[in-house]
């Protein structure tokens, strides 16, 4: 508890510091500082968050080991997260469950980070042509031991 309270104290002294900066639109250093900064803060808090995340996902999958849905789920989350090889096998292993629009739009989104864009291509085209979309019956309920939706 002391630890977390004493990042909250240095986190709000960081953040008077950098509003007690003179701004200078010409002053590269500090704007990126600045741009470096807030940065930094919030992948550490994203993170932390898609950590949080990923952790229920994988205890949903363990209950419910045939949900597209799931694997859709923690493939875009796999892709916020920059993990775009996992976010592929992903979305490949909803599509062996159940061809869907939402897998290929994945597939076509992770393959053109990776700069494939040939297999991007196709994924899209193949999301136009599927005609199946997850239904909200297969959508586990998805919630955190605190109640909150995910």
């Amino acid at each position: 508890m002391l630890l977390a309270v004493l990042s909250f104290i240095t986190a709000c002294l960081s953040i008077s510091k950098a509003d007690q900066l003179e701004f200078d639109p010409s002053n590269d250093i500090v704007l990126q500082e600045l741009k470096d900064y807030k940065k930094q803060t919030y992948n550490a808090e994203f993170n932390k968050i898609g950590n949080r995340v990923l952790t229920q996902l994988n205890e949903r999958m363990q209950q419910h080991p045939d949900s597209a849905w799931i694997y859709v789920q923690r493939g875009w989350l796999y892709i916020s997260m920059g993990e775009q090889d996992k976010a592929i096998a992903d979305f490949n292993k909803s599509n062996e469950i159940m061809p869907n629009t939402s897998a290929y739009m994945g597939l076509g989104m992770a393959y053109n980070n990776k700069g494939d864009v040939n297999k991007a291509n196709e994924s899209y085209l193949k999301a136009m042509k599927t005609k199946s979309v997850l239904p909200s019956s297969m959508q586990p309920n998805v919630i955190d031991t605190e109640g909150q939706g995910l």
